[in-house]
């Protein structure tokens, strides 16, 4: 009685400590072709960090090349143009089965663009709290339909002096 009161209070104890884990490892992570470089933030904000997701296919691992012509004025938010609700509705696409759970974990999903001034989405990184419940897996199909679907327009005339611009797109609670 005692050794199988002893064998499933280790069996709990261990399937309890394995849930409480992360799905996510700094380091470079691979998921189907695409590498992913995780880091974890060393600040806390509301007792918890942040992982730091971006993927190795992204063209700019730095800032931006400044201009050539050392034109010194930024682009405004403004002046970028891109389709926030369809940004929403692709995250929302893969994270479906989840979206309750991660209501419930009032989860937040953060987003860094960087667009070419063509419109093309080069570069794209995420941030999640370390408690998440979204996957790398989740993470890749979400890249992959943002590099094919997200295109921005531009207004005014900074952006033409810049190679790319940065966009910050608002964080989604769920």
């Amino acid at each position: 009685m005692k050794t199988t009161f002893f064998i499933t209070l280790v069996f709990l104890f261990y399937n309890m400590t394995s849930c409480a884990q992360t799905r996510f490892t700094e380091g470079v992570s691979t998921i189907g072709n695409q590498k992913f470089d995780i880091t974890k933030s060393s600040l806390t904000v509301n007792n918890k960090r942040s992982w730091f997701v971006s993927s190795q296919k992204n063209k700019y691992q730095g800032p931006i090349p400044l201009p050539k012509d050392n034109y010194d004025m930024p682009v405004s938010k403004s002046d970028i143009h891109v389709d926030l609700d369809k940004v929403r509705s692709i995250v929302y696409q893969f994270l479906n089965n989840k979206k309750q759970e991660l209501h419930n974990k009032n989860e937040k999903l953060g987003m860094a663009f960087k667009f070419e001034t063509n419109g093309s989405l080069v570069y794209v990184s995420y941030t999640l709290f370390e408690d998440t419940i979204i996957t790398l897996a989740d993470l890749e199909q979400i890249d992959t339909a943002l590099r094919q679907e997200i295109k921005a327009t531009f207004s005014g005339q900074s952006y033409d002096h810049y190679i790319a611009v940065d966009y910050n797109f608002p964080r989604i609670t769920f």
